[in-house]
């Protein structure tokens, strides 16, 4: 009996000298809250088609949860417009930014562009044409105009003089004398002509026409540009740099995709009652191949969600480079901070 005695209280000893030493030692264990998470890139950039046939692009970025930007591309209805994905892009692991993806053709605006650039050069060879001498032979016709012009003139003008005398001697009438006057008028504009065209043929001055042409190069060339600009956006360059994402989507209206690579995001979905321990710049770990991985809580949703029936929070992580494709499922471990045993025994309970 004595011999049992003695066996329990070394057993009792035993037992309650570790105890002791923790609780009179301050050691303290490292607690950190485990939960499970999913793979994103740092920014996607996606394609796709929508049901009325228009393009969309949405970019993505993951270290904000948020849509950045989106755009739709639109044609004029009735364009007959199609989209190319440049020869061998499939194939390819990576992009760079402003590589081509693709390009739009629209029968359109390559109308457009063909019709202004032949207006364009019409206008510039009619300047070219007032705006320099003409050939000798062009100079001699006007040349022989303006005298004959001139000598026309001068024979009116002897002729209005003789029913000047007339007129008032009364032997014709007055409306013999203005049929004389409009004569000599029609004879003083041809002389007009003749000079404006010898002017023009010898010296190219026409300010007016000039300034005509001038006016519409310059407002042809304002069109033709818009239109050019609208072609150059008709090429489809990549925004970012990354890997070309070859996922099934289950549907055919998804064109491309190209996700960021250069770290990798965790979307962690936690309980609600741990959102007072997890704070921004906390650090994160996870395995991936066998290597652990370190990284940062980089966000924290200020809204609950329901997931699973219960209600949690998202915390987004970040972790380098370190070869994690997107969409992977990842075991993480967010630290908390160190906490005395039995603090770590009382919450590790109180989460089970």
């Amino acid at each position: 009996m004595v011999l049992r005695d003695k066996k329990r209280l070394r057993y009792g000893i035993y037992f309650f000298i570790p105890i002791m030493l923790v609780l009179l030692i301050p050691v303290k264990l490292p607690y950190s809250v485990k939960t499970l998470a999913v793979s994103y890139p740092l920014q996607e950039w996606s394609l796709i088609k929508n049901s009325e046939g228009n393009l969309m692009s949405n970019y993505q970025d993951h270290r904000k949860g948020t849509l950045e930007t989106f755009g739709i591309t639109e044609f004029q209805r009735g364009d007959v417009v199609t989209f190319s994905l440049i020869k061998g892009l499939r194939d390819r692991m990576f992009i760079n930014q402003g590589d081509t993806i693709g390009t739009y053709n629209s029968n359109e605006e390559r109308r457009k562009f063909i019709e202004l650039s032949g207006q364009l050069g019409i206008y510039e060879a009619e300047l070219e044409f007032w705006t320099t001498g003409q050939k000798p032979e062009d100079v001699d016709e006007a040349m022989h105009l303006l005298k004959l012009a001139k000598q026309e003139l001068k024979t009116e003008r002897k002729l209005m003089d003789r029913s000047r005398l007339l007129h008032r001697d009364s032997v014709i009438s007055d409306q013999e004398f203005e049929i004389a006057e409009n004569k000599l008028r029609v004879k003083e504009i041809n002389l007009d002509i003749a000079e404006a065209r010898y002017r023009s043929v010898t010296t190219g001055e026409k300010p007016e026409q000039e300034m005509l042409l001038r006016a519409k190069i310059a407002a042809t060339s304002d069109q033709l540009m818009q239109v050019k600009e609208r072609l150059e956006s008709l090429v489809l360059r990549s925004p970012i740099n990354g890997i070309i994402v070859n996922r099934h989507r289950g549907s055919s209206n998804h064109i491309i995709s190209i996700a960021d690579t250069a770290g990798t995001i965790g979307l962690c979905a936690l309980k609600a009652n741990q959102m007072e321990w997890v704070k921004v710049g906390q650090e994160a770990f996870t395995k991936y191949r066998g290597k652990t991985i370190k990284g940062t809580v980089i966000g924290i949703d200020n809204t609950m969600q329901i997931i699973d029936g219960r209600s949690a929070f998202y915390v987004r992580v970040a972790f380098p480079p370190s070869g994690i494709p997107p969409g992977a499922l990842l075991n993480v471990d967010i630290f908390v901070e160190d906490m005395r045993f039995f603090s770590y025994i009382g919450r590790a309970f109180g989460q089970i």
